[in-house]
């Protein structure tokens, strides 16, 4: 963290229904946020917190930029097939998950 950069507060995300996880991006230890949105979108498709985290810990090479501005994807096979994962990078200590889809095919 750079001298100018405050101390992240997940609280603010507990309280407003997201999910706080210990995770990492590639080799790097961050703070896993899923949004109320990624968690009912998780539920209905019935992808693990597990699997989040597993593909999120693939090698930063394989994200990439998203399709929309400020957001990433990275996509990694798991137990159950493809799974793709879009989030925001809101400090460098914070994933914030938007959404998960097992990709068909």
């Amino acid at each position: 963290m750079s001298d100018d950069e405050q101390p992240v507060d997940l609280d603010q995300y507990r309280a407003t229904g997201h999910l706080v996880l210990h995770g990492k991006r590639g080799s790097i230890s961050v703070a896993v946020v899923i949004t109320p949105h990624a968690q009912e979108r998780m539920r209905r498709r019935d992808i693990a917190q597990s699997e989040v985290l597993e593909v999120l810990a693939h090698p930063p090479s394989s994200h990439c930029g998203g399709k929309t501005q400020g957001r990433y994807e990275v996509a990694a096979l798991t137990d159950r097939g493809r799974l793709r994962v879009i989030y925001e990078r809101p400090t460098r200590e914070i994933v914030l998950v938007i959404t998960a889809y097992q990709e068909s095919g």
